[in-house]
């Protein structure tokens, strides 16, 4: 009896040893994951590494996986590294992506439907391509024209309620001629996005317009809306109101341009809200804003964008999918609504808000406009896009220095283009 009770405890101990090695191996290989994930934004960055540390947060609750974040200048060098690295196989294991980019990275990404935190994110299934959800938008912002309280009170001026007046207004600041009237910093061509990239959504009142003009042969003939608001931003660039040299200044240096008070106005979204105040110092008592006026009438529609940005996703290749699945939930569930304030952008999770913000309050102020949301570009339009090149932040720096012989030679040229690759 008592040789079968020690042989029963023998073999329990050799089994309870076999499992602590076998789990201890677990752990071990638990340890070894690392999870890069990659942003555009300064802001976050400076977030994420340094006032909330992620990294060192998300240890607390996963004390074997390692979180690498990796910081890109904007996001055209964040575009020429992703495309790179998508070649190569070496996506990093948590993607951010703007909404055009949705549609080419679609089949290096896993769907993301069945994933907890969809189910309660605002914007999620509006940007579902072939029925799979492929990214989680992590922000959403209105579009802005930012001014200095105290030139716009110096000069007497008042916000403009139509595009004529936004006109008059970069004419008056320039005739004062002590200040730029429009920031831009068009040496890194994205800066322009509010007027080249958004004004034909403004212009159409359609947020899906991109899409529509996939259908046209001709969309850059005279009364289309892309034709119509880049005449308006044609005779913009014409001013010379963003200084002797806007493609020779970038936007962190036109950023402090315009916290200096040495600049009028700066267009940008609602993120440059958190950039002016805790990066750049900027005295938000004297920060106004308004929406761009779109319109040659009062009575006409104003029309305001809202955008969901920075979309995550995991790529197919990942080799760590059910940790970097297990991320995202921690993301949204526990760090979004601590990072989110710092950001300056809206929500988009349910029964996530961001608190008052005494810069946006002043939009109980302006006239309230009809709202759009703008939408992903679809294959249609990103084949053509792909096909001719179509870069629309570049245009905007062409126009600016008058690359082409005249406007409609432009226009024309783009046409047929367009009906080339249709």
């Amino acid at each position: 009896m008592k040789k079968k009770t020690f042989l029963s405890v023998l073999i329990l101990l050799i089994f309870t040893a076999g499992f602590l090695c076998a789990s201890g191996q677990s752990d071990a290989a638990e340890k070894s994951i690392t999870l890069n994930l990659v942003t555009w934004d300064s802001t976050a960055y400076k977030y994420m590494m340094s006032i909330n540390p992620m990294a060192e947060l998300y240890k607390e609750s996963h004390p074997n996986v390692e979180i690498i974040i990796e910081s890109s200048k904007d996001t055209e060098s964040f575009e020429q590294t992703m495309q790179i690295r998508a070649a190569a196989g070496e996506l990093p294991d948590i993607i951010p992506l703007k909404p055009y980019m949705l549609e080419r990275y679609k089949d290096l990404l896993l769907p993301l439907n069945d994933h907890p935190s969809t189910k309660v994110n605002k914007f999620a299934e509006m940007y579902s391509l072939d029925g799979n959800i492929i990214g989680l938008p992590t922000r959403s912002f209105n579009e802005f024209v930012y001014y200095r309280k105290s030139i716009f009170k110096e000069l007497g001026l008042t916000v403009p309620e139509t595009w004529g007046e936004f006109m008059t207004l970069l004419e008056t600041i320039k005739d004062d001629g002590r200040f730029t009237p429009l920031l831009m910093g068009l040496k890194d061509a994205w800066p322009d996005y509010p007027f080249n990239e958004f004004m034909p959504f403004l212009e159409s009142g359609d947020g899906n317009y991109y899409n529509v003009m996939a259908e046209m042969d001709a969309p850059f003939s005279p009364g289309k809306p892309f034709y119509e608001s880049y005449a308006r931003i044609q005779d913009m660039y014409d001013l010379n109101a963003m200084g002797h040299d806007p493609l020779g200044v970038g936007f962190d240096e036109v950023k402090l341009q315009f916290v200096a008070g040495k600049g009028a106005m700066l267009a940008a979204g609602q993120w440059f809200i958190e950039d002016y105040r805790r990066n750049l110092q900027g005295d938000v008592d004297d920060l106004g804003i308004f929406f761009l006026p779109v319109r040659d009438s009062k009575s006409e529609t104003l029309y305001a964008s809202v955008m969901a940005d920075s979309f995550y996703g995991i790529p197919k290749d990942n080799k760590n999918t059910e940790a970097a699945m297990e991320f995202l939930s921690w993301y949204f569930d526990v760090y979004y609504a601590q990072i989110l304030p710092a950001l300056g952008v809206s929500s988009t999770i349910e029964g996530i808000e961001v608190a008052d913000n005494p810069v946006l309050a002043q939009i109980a102020d302006l006239e309230q406009p009809e709202y759009i949301l703008l939408e992903a570009d679809g294959p249609a339009f990103t084949e053509i896009k792909n096909a001719i090149q179509f870069d629309v932040k570049k245009l905007g720096q062409e126009m600016s220095v008058d690359y082409y012989d005249s406007f409609d030679a432009m226009m024309d040229t783009l046409n047929k283009q367009w009906a080339d690759a249709r």
